[in-house]
């Protein structure tokens, strides 16, 4: 009877050695975390950005589609929208993430017919406000 096996024989991996591996193959993994993290937080950011800069080119776009009947009063339009659907919203306190679009269609400067075109989207992320604004002239013939 043999009871001590010829190991040089034997094919496979040990325990000890799976369990050694497993723990080296862990800490590799563990390593990855704050890449994934940071990761996450780039990708947020980048998706309120372009939401934003989308906000204010739809809104810009259709102002300037308006053409002559662009009323420039110096008149303030502030609306809301979900950071992340997008869809418009009546407070901005009803969505954890909100955008602010705020408009403003200047009246011309003394003979001047051009309007000037403010629009900014304000947003929060990572807990800092952060702002996208376009401006833009539109000829009226109202003055």
């Amino acid at each position: 009877m043999h009871l001590c096996a010829n190991r040089t024989n034997q094919k496979g991996f040990t325990l000890l050695e799976v369990i050694i591996a497993g723990a080296i193959l862990a800490v590799g993994m563990l390593a990855l975390i704050p890449l994934l993290i940071q990761s996450y937080r780039v990708d947020t950011e980048t998706m309120h950005k372009v939401r934003a800069q989308y906000l204010v080119t739809q809104q810009l776009d259709e102002l300037i589609s308006k053409g002559e009947d662009i009323v420039c009063n110096g008149v303030e339009i502030t609306d809301y929208f979900d950071a992340h659907s997008g869809h418009r919203i009546d407070s901005p306190s009803s969505v954890p993430v909100p955008i602010t679009r705020s408009t403003i269609v200047s009246a011309p400067v003394g003979t001047s017919r051009l309007c000037q075109i403010t629009v900014t989207t304000t947003y929060i992320d990572n807990g800092l406000t952060k702002k996208y604004q376009t401006i833009s002239q539109q000829e009226t013939s109202r003055i």
